[in-house]
């Protein structure tokens, strides 16, 4: 795996965010259910903690990270760019093996 990373065009639109510093970064282990209702798509995303025990045992709580709805347009865009880093990770363990 590189450390360098690794960005690509997630669409040919010409999309320019402004302002992206402000945005929150989420750390996400999983998600913990979906849905589509009306034409927006539902997912709920959840984060696990560590928690120290009395007894020197650690467990594990999942917290929600965040409730994403979106479009359905804007959720195959999503997938999409998920797709592309999938396939960028892909390639650089397949090239770290080497």
């Amino acid at each position: 795996m590189t450390d360098e990373p690794t960005a690509v065009k997630t669409t040919d639109k010409q999309i320019v965010p402004k302002r992206g510093l402000e945005a929150p970064i989420l750390h996400v282990d999983g998600s913990t259910n979906m849905g589509c209702n009306n034409q927006v798509v539902s997912l709920t995303l959840v984060t696990a903690v560590y928690l120290p025990q009395p007894d020197g045992q650690v467990s594990t709580d999942w917290v929600v990270s965040a409730h994403l709805r979106m479009s359905i347009v804007a959720a195959m865009s999503v997938r999409d760019a998920i797709d592309k880093a999938l396939l960028i990770a892909i390639r650089s363990e397949g090239s770290a093996a080497h």
